[in-house]
Order: structure tokens, then sequence, then C-alpha cells
């Protein structure tokens, strides 16, 4: 089965297409199964916008098909978080133009310029999560592969576990978990890097391992 790695790019403002780069991914995953924790609403204090694009992600959860306010975005990694953000009226299309790479590569580049990247122990809900080196995107065999994921929190527990919601390339549209002060715990952190190609060689795996930093994007409503 070919399926769609998560390097999909924009066509025009707000549609998102399919990146004509799919890999044979077999049956291995990166993530947990649509089961994976869900949010506890933990944090009460968050902004509108916050809590709009956490009920954007938990209602879309599962689904095979994302067509919000006739627009369709892609089922990848780029897509759905741009389907979340769409949904409460935040166009990340405007990463698009103007620069280069895969939609993650992009959006990258945009929260960069706009000063909206950190990297907390504790992302909030709303924020964009980056993740590098979850498989061999650029096919060499190395582990040198920048901004490879990206996912939405919805939600930090009071052990600081955050739950965030991304595409899976097997499952679809599932939640997982992240806990960035102890990355290495499986308990914790859920596998991220493509099963099939196993631990990099100084043996980073999960979410925690890989993960690279956060954006602020909701902050764009502002």
């Amino acid at each position: 089965m070919v399926l769609t790695s998560c390097v999909g790019e924009m066509a025009g403002r707000g549609n998102l297409r399919q990146s004509p780069l799919a890999i044979e991914k077999g049956k291995d995953s990166f993530v947990e199964s649509p089961q994976a924790s869900t949010p506890s609403g933990s944090l009460p204090s968050l902004s509108a916008v916050q809590s709009a694009l956490v009920n954007a992600a938990q209602s879309n959860l599962g689904q095979e098909r994302l067509l919000i306010d006739g627009k369709s975005f892609a089922l990848d990694c780029s897509g759905v978080t741009s389907a979340f953000y769409w949904d409460v009226g935040i166009n990340l299309a405007e990463a698009y133009p103007g620069r280069e790479g895969s939609g993650v590569d992009r959006l990258h580049q945009y929260l960069a310029e706009k000063g909206l990247l950190y990297k907390p122990d504790e992302p909030v809900p709303g924020d964009l999560i980056f993740w590098d080196d979850t498989y061999d995107k650029n096919g060499n065999g190395l582990v040198d592969d920048e901004l490879t994921h990206i996912g939405m929190v919805v939600d930090v527990d009071e052990e600081g576990i955050v739950t965030y919601v991304h595409h899976d390339y097997i499952h679809g549209i599932v939640t997982a978990r992240m806990y960035p002060p102890n990355p290495s715990d499986r308990s914790r952190n859920s596998p991220m890097r493509m099963a099939s190609l196993g631990p990099t060689p100084d043996g980073r795996f999960t979410s925690g391992d890989l993960y690279r930093d956060a954006g602020r994007a909701w902050e764009l409503a502002q």
C-alpha cells in the first residue's frame, strides 16, 4: 500500500492537495492507535481561540475526509493541522507562498519569521508541535531528516504529559502523548519514529525523543 507521507502542500490559499511524494510504508506505524489517551481538560484558562482549536481537533478524530467550510484538506500531517486552524478562522495557507520545502518546512519557516517558535517542556493547547527524524524523508538512509512531522496540542495534564492530535499514516487522525522532561519514558511518550527503521543510532524513537520545538500559531488570530 502506498500512502501519502507527511509532506502535503497547499494548492493555493486555503486549499490543500496531497503531496506528489508517496512512500511505501508497509504496515508499521510511528504513533499509537486511535485509542490513545484523550484530553483531560486540566488547563481551564485557555483563550477562546485555543478552546476552539481543541474542539476542532476532537471533533475530527477518526475522520476519513476533511471538508471544513467548503475547503478540502489533505489527510496528511500538515493538512490535518491546517484544517483545525481553518475551522477557527486562521488560514495557515499564508505560510506557503514564497517558501520552499514540504508543508511542515513551510509552516515552521513561517512561525519562525513571526517569532512564534519556542521549545517548552509543556506546550499549551493549540500549539503546533514539530518533530525531526520520524522517517527517512530524503531517502539517503541517514538520520538527518529535519521537520518530518507536525501535530497539535490538545491538553497537558497535571503531570505535564502532553496530549496531541495528529495524522498517523495507518490509523488516521488520532491522539498520542509526549513527555519532554523524560523523553525516553515509553509509558509517557508515544512511539514516533517509523517502526521499520527502528530507533536512531543514539536510541531515539519516541515523540519526546524526536520533539524539535513548538509554535504558538494560535496567536496569529490576535
